[in-house]
């Protein structure tokens, strides 16, 4: 086998996310999203059992506790479900829409309204994730489940479009058999730039108008929830996460 036989195209690859009713249960990824970067990674060491037993070989182990993190970079689109996925479970409250004042009704031009709360209070308190490698033929599928957000960030600046990117830790890992590229379309949803934004900082929506902003040339904006996905998370008896506290 020469080196790069068994490579596989990225192009043809896809990130989709599902929201868990309970935390660790992985369900049906059913909202796509276009990403410029996700690295999702599950791991799980062996330790060698050193003990004097007529060998020179170690030849017992044990499992370890498993490691589940992920981390995705994408243009932020407002309209997109799996963006807001990764929006609420961050910020762990509730996601509200509505046409934006000064729109017709079925316009294009929404206001979107994110509250900050407590996300064990939610229905929906972490996410599955998966992730192909490859085309349909030859890819692989893998699913990461009971993610949850531990820091999600917001960047803008001159020329670009608004990007996202969402830091993740989760419960598991395994490997899918089911392929859900046909759920995932290419979006025609336009992202946020630069031209049409703007930084306003007030004391109240209402102040928020037109000419109220700050002359900037980049922003970022950062939500870190500081989980703890160490041992303090884990019991005897599992080797996944049992809770995911801050």
């Amino acid at each position: 086998m020469a080196v790069g036989d068994s490579s596989l195209d990225g192009l043809y690859s896809y990130l989709g996310l599902g929201r868990e009713t309970t935390f660790g249960t992985g369900v049906t990824a059913t909202a796509g999203l276009e990403f410029l970067s996700a690295s999702p990674k599950g791991l799980q060491q062996s330790k060698i059992l050193e003990q004097i037993s007529r060998n020179r070989v170690q030849s017992k182990l044990i499992k370890m506790g498993k490691t589940v993190e992920a981390e995705v970079e994408s243009y932020f689109f407002p309209s997109v479900t799996a963006t807001n996925y990764l929006l609420q479970n961050a910020l762990g409250g509730a996601i509200t829409s509505a046409t934006a004042t000064g729109e017709t009704v079925g316009g294009a031009a929404f206001s979107h309204t994110y509250a900050i709360g407590d996300v064990n209070a939610q229905t929906n308190t972490s996410l599955t994730l998966n992730m192909a490698k490859g085309g349909a033929t030859d890819g692989k599928v893998f699913e990461y489940t009971g993610l949850r957000v531990n820091e999600l960030s917001l960047n803008a600046e001159i020329d670009e479009a608004l990007k996202m990117s969402a830091v993740m830790i989760g419960k598991d890992f395994t490997t899918s058999a089911t392929d859900l590229s046909a759920q995932f379309t290419v979006t025609t949803y336009e992202c946020l730039n630069f031209i049409s934004g703007r930084v306003s900082v007030e004391n109240s929506f209402a102040s928020l108008t037109s000419s109220s902003f700050w002359h900037v040339q980049t922003m970022g904006l950062v939500v870190n929830n500081n989980l703890k996905g160490d041992a303090e998370s884990r019991r005897i008896g599992s080797d996944t996460l049992d809770v995911l506290p801050s």
